[in-house]
């Protein structure tokens, strides 16, 4: 999996090192119609994605997210210590408050991931997650092209599972509101 994420990385950096403008900055907003990409590390996942300036105050996205967990440590199985990895998709819209060397702003964003199935025994379960999010976050341009930003705000996640052990079949689920999460991220814009 790290060589997965090494290959991200290394497609960005060349995407920002062949198309970034390195000429004075120029703390404008993009105009509108204009796509990008974006590289975001946060709290539960990272995610690339692709976005798109609708107006010259508010812009739209989709994002891909990953996650990979596992656990270490004395008197784990071998099953418990098995690395898991969640894949996940998200849409989200931007509200940029101003414009300057510091744009404030306010994000909305709904994600749906599907983590693997588990199986212990002759119990076999699988999940399913909403997530709802609301941030305010600042992003500043160094290029033309190239903004970083930083974001925190609150997540609320709905989780549903379904446990199957031969012909029985338990549902349950659980509901989950974080405060203070955070996130940091780089955006491409082609313009």
């Amino acid at each position: 999996m790290k060589r997965f994420t090494t290959f991200i990385v290394t497609i960005f950096v060349t995407t920002f090192l062949l198309f970034a403008v390195t000429e004075a900055k120029d703390t404008g907003f993009p105009p509108a119609g204009t796509f990008g990409l974006n590289a975001e590390f946060g709290f539960d996942a990272n995610e690339l994605g692709l976005l798109y300036v609708l107006s010259p105050s508010i812009e739209i996205g989709v994002g891909l997210e990953f996650q990979q967990t596992s656990l270490s440590g004395d008197g784990l199985t071998d099953a418990q210590k098995e690395s898991k990895s969640t894949i996940g998709f998200n849409c989200y819209g931007l509200y940029f408050l101003s414009k300057g060397d510091v744009s404030p702003y306010l994000t909305l964003g709904f994600g749906y991931t599907i983590p693997p199935k588990e199986t212990q025994g002759t119990i076999e379960t699988t999940h399913s997650v909403l997530d709802l999010s609301f941030a305010f976050g600042g992003q500043v341009f160094i290029t033309r092209n190239f903004a970083v930003y930083v974001e925190a705000g609150v997540n609320y996640n709905t989780a549903s599972s379904t446990a199957k052990a031969g012909n029985t079949e338990s549902k349950y689920s659980e509901n989950l509101l974080r405060l203070f999460t955070s996130a940091v991220g780089a955006s491409l814009y082609f313009h």
